[in-house]
């Protein structure tokens, strides 16, 4: 920003907490006593009195530290944009303080073929269809550590989940910084996860040691000790039978070879072999497929496994950054 437009900015600032009166006197940048106005016709009209840009670079807490008196006053409630990136379509919802969905979620199918430069704009075009938030949170397959992309499956074949790898596309994948592209094209600070990590924060106790499992186009795995996010394990690619892995095994290609009955006692086969494996307090299968285990194979998983719905994956995007261990 230049030397006038940060003037400007400041004039408009000021002229804001001008606005706010005796209530935006009262709380200097040095006064911590809590003076928030809870009318919400004096917040629109203040929020209506500082122009389109300002409100939109506030709301994105670049200027927060500017004037804290004004953004204490207003009470902007931080909202976070959560994407669920899936190996067939794309997801997401801009969320409140409380996991709520401020609009219904939008979906896209997954492009193919899917190079990380065409996920970013793809969540970035989907962003800018959805209010305006503050940090996004964003769920990919994969192995996703620190925001970077060990390696994933379904992106690296060009025509989607089970075709041939590419391997132009595979090296563009591996070692690709995906929070600090999504953080510059989003102008947002970015969590980046696996997707069953951010479908786990979404539902776990917080207590005790938690699986989740998400059942779709393969298998996803996150590990929770305590409410704590652990470190990711790629579950989907260990062998379970000769040389198929769990991917293959039980992901959507096999559902729909076997049909819904005969595949839901392979789930139920699954949980008992990883019983022992796991020795968890609490398992929880979601996913997509989730709702297709049948009723039947439901009541004999154990009392201690939960089938919890697919919206979790967009409303783990919130409690994601609580969870975990650093950003």
């Amino acid at each position: 920003m230049d030397a006038t437009s940060s003037y400007e900015l400041e004039y408009r600032l000021n002229k804001g907490l001008g606005e706010l009166g005796d209530d935006a006197r009262k709380c200097g940048a040095d006064d911590n006593r809590d003076c928030q106005i809870d009318d919400v016709s004096t917040k629109y009209e203040i929020a209506k009195s500082l122009d389109h840009l300002f409100l939109h670079s506030l709301q994105r807490g670049r200027y927060c530290e500017v004037y804290p008196a004004l953004v204490t006053c207003l009470r902007m409630e931080p909202l976070t944009l959560s994407v669920d990136c899936g190996g067939l379509g794309i997801k997401a919802s801009v969320l409140d303080n409380a996991g709520t969905m401020r609009i219904p979620a939008v979906q896209v199918a997954t492009p193919y073929p899917l190079s990380p430069q065409l996920l970013v704009q793809t969540i970035k075009e989907i962003a800018d269809s959805l209010p305006t938030a503050n940090r996004a949170t964003v769920g990919m397959p994969g192995m996703i550590r620190h925001g970077v992309v060990v390696s994933t499956p379904h992106y690296i074949n060009p025509a989607g989940p089970r075709t041939w790898t590419d391997s132009d596309l595979k090296n563009l994948w591996e070692g690709f910084d995906m929070r600090q592209a999504l953080s510059h094209s989003l102008n947002m600070p970015t969590l980046v996860l696996n997707d069953a990590e951010v479908h786990g924060a979404g539902v776990v106790a917080g207590s005790g040691f938690e699986i989740v499992l998400t059942l779709g186009t393969g298998l996803g795995c996150a590990v929770f000790d305590g409410g704590v996010l652990a470190p990711h394990i790629e579950l989907s690619h260990a062998t379970v039978r000769r040389s198929t892995s769990y991917d293959e095994w039980i992901g959507e290609h096999e559902r729909r070879r076997m049909g819904d009955s005969f595949w839901s006692r392979r789930i139920r086969t699954m949980v008992d072999e990883l019983r022992p494996v796991f020795l968890w307090d609490r398992l929880y299968l979601g996913g997509g497929n989730s709702r297709r285990i049948k009723d039947s194979v439901i009541h004999r998983l154990g009392d201690e496994v939960v089938i919890v719905p697919n919206e979790a994956g967009i409303i783990g995007g919130v409690r994601a950054w609580s969870l975990i261990s650093e950003v």
